[in-house]
């Protein structure tokens, strides 16, 4: 097996066992750095797409930021990877829906507040009440 090393620590040992993040605080403050940068930058691109609203984006924020606090990185890249996905699916076939959503109810794709709350709020009330345990 080949020996990793980072920042003089031989982690190949650690990433066998799943102790990576548990045992190395550095490491796990740049994934956090590189997960903060990563929620801002989705931000600001589906704001300026269009995706978000205003007032969606700033809660969205607290949210990316809230939930990393609360539940980890790895509860941060189920997020991230369920806002992606959805927003991909969002875009697709967005014409036709997009008629088919014009005769029902005057609304835009843009997601608002009350649809990020609706998504993230059950999960973060499960992440609070895991911690409070």
């Amino acid at each position: 097996m080949k020996t990793l090393y980072y920042g003089g620590i031989d982690i190949s040992k650690l990433c066998m066992k799943g102790e990576l993040l548990k045992n190395n605080k550095e490491i796990k403050m740049e994934l956090n750095i590189i997960i903060i940068v990563l929620i801002f930058g989705l931000i600001i691109i589906s704001f300026r797409k269009k995706l978000l609203t205003l007032n969606a984006a700033v809660v969205s924020t607290f949210v990316g930021l809230t939930i990393l606090y609360l539940g980890g990185i790895e509860c941060e890249i189920v997020l991230l990877l369920f806002y992606i996905s959805s927003s991909l699916i969002t875009k697709f076939k967005y014409k036709k829906k997009k008629e088919i959503e014009e005769k029902i109810y005057q609304s835009n794709s843009c997601r608002n507040v009350w649809q990020v709350l609706a998504v993230s709020l059950p999960g973060i009330v499960c992440l609070v009440l895991y911690n409070l345990s």
